[in-house]
């Protein structure tokens, strides 16, 4: 009997390195791809709690709102100013303005201004902002007293995106109506 040895030839070793290369590159490419879209997903997240944040303070401002300062009415605008009157000789009459600059990373800058305040605030800071306030008035007549009354409300358009361009923008719509 011949006893033959079997090793690993030059070509077979060749063989399961290209193999290996090519099995390893297909795993690092589904890697890499579900890396890119989980970072996607947590800068739109980024992008929509921001918007959220921003649209909820304006909200709030809105609500306790006496009367509109700007824009005027059925006109749109990037800034709006509105007051409240608290009717309280303490407090005195307190007023909100929203701007902010178009095409920049500034923000949204929030100004609160009144007898013992003078608050700055930015909102959405390092993200690009497109904000449009439009005054909305209402007019509805009473059947009863044949009256007729206003409704004032701010229609706030808000788009929110990331600073890299990369994800969508998130936006957001709403009507806030005043309570008086």
């Amino acid at each position: 009997m011949k006893k033959t040895k079997s090793a690993i030839t030059l070509i077979e070793m060749s063989i399961a390195i290209v193999l290996a290369f090519i099995l390893l590159s297909v795993v690092l490419k589904i890697f890499s791809s579900g890396m890119k879209e989980s970072a996607n997903a947590l800068t739109h997240q980024d992008n929509m709690e921001t918007a959220n944040i921003l649209m909820s303070q304006i909200e709030y401002d809105l609500i306790k709102a006496t009367a509109i300062q700007s824009p005027d009415c059925n006109e749109k605008s990037n800034n709006a100013k509105w007051l409240f009157n608290s009717r309280s000789s303490t407090l005195g009459d307190i007023t909100f303005i929203y701007d902010y600059v178009p095409n920049s990373l500034d923000g949204v800058y929030r100004q609160v201004i009144g007898k013992d305040i003078n608050e700055k605030n930015y909102f959405a800071k390092g993200h690009p902002v497109n904000l449009q306030f439009t005054h909305i008035v209402v007019s509805t007549e009473d059947k009863k007293d044949n009256r007729l009354t206003e409704s004032h409300g701010m229609w706030v358009e808000l788009d929110v995106g990331s600073q890299k361009g990369d994800v969508a923008t998130y936006t957001l719509k709403r009507l806030i109506v005043l309570n008086h």
